[in-house]
């Protein structure tokens, strides 16, 4: 009888971990995305580019970054009228703090310092002797 009184006192001691234990997500605070997340969320589609204007049909270009480090870079152009894609390419890619970038095709890296970056857009800026920023988005073309 002593063993049933015993597992009967348990059992709300019990519940009461597993209830705080769980608790943790019902304490209404928002847990914002890393820039990691941020950038790696999907794909990036060109806004402007400010040593070159943008066409609708530029505006289709984009990056991907990827989880695992790589990066997939599209460029279109129009030729004839039509914007078709007239390069594809992959690289590497690393986050070297929340707020610098870089970025490896064949051998040439480039360092972007992350001007900023939402979940709807990413601002970068390159690091050379005259600096181009980078506006991307989550849309392509002007949508």
């Amino acid at each position: 009888m002593k063993n049933i009184l015993k597992d009967i006192q348990l059992i709300p001691f019990v519940a009461l971990i597993l209830f705080t234990s769980c608790s943790k997500d019902d304490d209404g605070s928002i847990i914002e995305p890393t820039v990691e997340e941020l950038v790696t969320s999907d794909r990036w589609y060109y806004e402007s580019q400010s040593n070159l204007p943008l066409n609708n049909c530029d505006k289709q270009s984009s990056l991907r970054f990827f989880t695992n480090g790589n990066y997939l870079q599209e460029v279109y152009d129009e030729a004839e009228g039509e914007c078709e894609m007239a390069l594809s390419g992959a690289g590497t890619f690393e986050l070297i703090s929340d707020e610098t970038l870089t970025m490896t095709y064949n051998e040439n890296t480039l360092i972007f310092n992350i001007v900023s970056i939402s979940e709807t857009e990413l601002v970068l800026s390159l690091v050379a002797d005259e600096p181009v920023i980078l506006i991307l988005d989550k849309n392509p073309g002007n949508n």
